[in-house]
């Protein structure tokens, strides 16, 4: 008898489980939308910015969130998170859009550097 309901309650717990995951699934697709204060422009700068580099994901920050919970949609290894204000920025000025993406390339490089001298 104690084996069919450890069965039982393996099979409910297994389906329950996979329930959760589908649901944090389906929320952190719904979560990692843009924040809508972002306009068009700069909308579709972060679009590009997330098709041209696909080992990482451009997740905009804005000021009062947590970083933690912003970073816990991430479906990448690498999550680059800036401010809303700075995706502005970078739509309408080139040489800071430039600059801001020359940081992120030396962070990228400092990074795989540490991790082939663990």
């Amino acid at each position: 008898m104690s084996m069919t309901i450890n069965s039982v309650y393996n099979a409910y717990a297994d389906n329950s489980t996979k329930a959760a995951e589908k649901k944090k699934a389906t929320e952190n697709t719904q979560n990692r939308q843009t924040p809508p204060q972002l306009f068009s422009k700069a909308q579709a700068y972060l679009d590009k910015l997330n098709k041209s580099y696909d080992n990482m994901e451009f997740l905009v920050y804005s000021s009062g969130k947590d970083a933690k919970e912003v970073l816990s949609h991430s479906t990448k290894e690498v999550s680059v998170m800036p401010f809303h204000e700075e995706i502005e920025k970078m739509t309408s000025d080139e040489k800071y859009a430039a600059e801001k993406m020359k940081g992120v390339q030396g962070v990228l490089r400092m990074s795989e550097q540490i991790n082939i001298n663990l």
